[in-house]
Parts: structure tokens; sequence; C-alpha cells
């Protein structure tokens, strides 16, 4: 695995240094009111915190969605199976984001009218989402894709950024009962792959606010020195069974 540019419909692997490189000149190409970010319930808390970091520092008025459905059917047994089938929907909402019912509806409804220039699409596959998805790509300049998994949607992007699985990193969520849950990297990542939450670090520093952090361990240090909900937490405290956020059942 790989980052891979398209210029021009030609197609060939890069380096992360050069892949990065184009990913900033995509974001300072268009203004950010034209630029979308279509980002992942199922991102770790590490990914979220420092992808909102960017964006509220350097994509203010950028249109952001954080509100799609899962690609499974929403069934539920009021036990163990949750209508939600999102890894981090609860870590979502204790960072502070606010995913509004419609946000990714409308995103689609812009790109599809030509009132977004640049997208940035974290882990999904659109064309599952959206019936009108291929078409909407055809009005867009620029498709950066930060996933996991090959599909129709890296195959349609400029740009192609792959990301460890949760089995090949360090990393936080926060399960559907507000508990706090560690997981811890199995495997080593496949490829050139790494955590997304290095790709928003690496953003951040080329964009003039580099943030010194090696580790998802410091991520999750920066969250709980900055977010209450996570107050006091660290991976030592969270261990293996979690920690219930504080305020929260």
């Amino acid at each position: 695995l790989d980052p891979i540019q398209r210029i021009e419909g030609k197609e060939s692997p890069v380096s992360w240094d050069t892949a990065l490189e184009a990913f900033a000149r995509i974001l300072r190409k268009y203004r950010p009111g034209r630029t979308g970010f279509l980002l992942s319930r199922s991102s770790s808390v590490e990914d979220l915190y420092l992808a909102q970091d960017f964006i509220a520092k350097h994509m203010k008025g950028a249109q952001v969605a954080v509100d799609t459905p899962p690609n499974r059917l929403p069934t539920s047994d009021r036990f163990l199976i949750r209508m939600d089938k999102h890894a981090n929907t609860a870590g979502l909402l204790a960072l502070g984001m606010k995913p509004g019912k419609r946000d990714w509806l409308n995103l689609f409804k812009k790109t599809s009218e030509g009132k977004i220039d640049a997208l940035v699409v974290v882990g999904h596959e659109i064309t599952q989402l959206h019936p009108g998805s291929i078409q909407a790509r055809r009005r867009l300049k620029e498709l950066v894709v930060i996933s996991s998994n090959d599909g129709v949607t890296p195959s349609m992007a400029t740009l192609v950024l792959p990301v460890a699985v949760f089995a090949e990193r360090d990393g936080v969520v926060v399960n559907c009962d507000n508990r706090t849950q560690l997981f811890r990297k199995a495997f080593e990542p496949m490829g050139q792959s790494r955590p997304e939450w290095l790709i928003w670090r690496d953003l951040l520093g080329r964009f003039g606010t580099p943030r010194l952090l090696d580790s998802g361990e410091t991520v999750f240090r920066a969250v709980a020195s900055k977010v209450r909900a996570f107050d006091g937490l660290s991976y030592e405290k969270l261990g293996q069974s979690g920690v219930l956020l504080k305020g929260r059942r």
C-alpha cells in the first residue's frame, strides 16, 4: 500500500513526503468555502482531534460533514446490536463535534452543483452513500481519499492516502455506553500505510502550526489536556477495561 497520485489520468505511487506536499497544495489552491471534508465517525479520538484542529486553524469556512449513515442496514436488537454501526460516534460528540442530520447530503448537493472544488473523504465509499456520487465527482477539481480500503472512491481520487486499520495501530474510541476504550496494535501496518492522525499532524506542520506529537499516546495526552470530557485520562489509566467518561452514562 503506497500513497497514489493521479495527474492527467496517469496513476503513480509516490512517497509520503510527495503525497503530503500534494495534499497541502490542493488545500491551499482553493478557498475554504469551496472545500469539503467528509470525516468518519469510525476514526479514533486522536484522528478526529487533529482533523478538527487542522480545519479550525487553517480551513475556517470549509464544508464539514461527519453525519453519514453506516454502509450496513441500521438494524438493532436493543441489546448487543446497535442502530449506529460507527465505532466512535460518542467520541466525536465528546470532542465537541456536532454532526447535523443533513450535513453530508448538503455537501453532496453542493458538490453536484459545482460549488465544491476540492473534497477530502475519510474512510467512506461514497458510491454506497449517494447514487449521484460518480456524477458529483465529475464536478470536482480534486478528490483526496484517506482510507484503508480500495474501491471505487479511491479509483476516482486525485490523491489516495493509505491509513492503517485498527489492528495496525494504537488509539482510543468511545463506545455506545460512553466508555472510553484503548485498542493496541497487533500487527505492523501493510506497506506504507500509517495512522490517520499522523497525516493531520504532518499537514498542520506544513501549514505552519507544528504539533510535537510522535505517537497515538502523545496525541491522546494532548486531547486529555484540552478536552474536558477526557480530563485526567491516559493510555495507562484506560488499561484493558476502559473508563466511563465523566458526567456521561
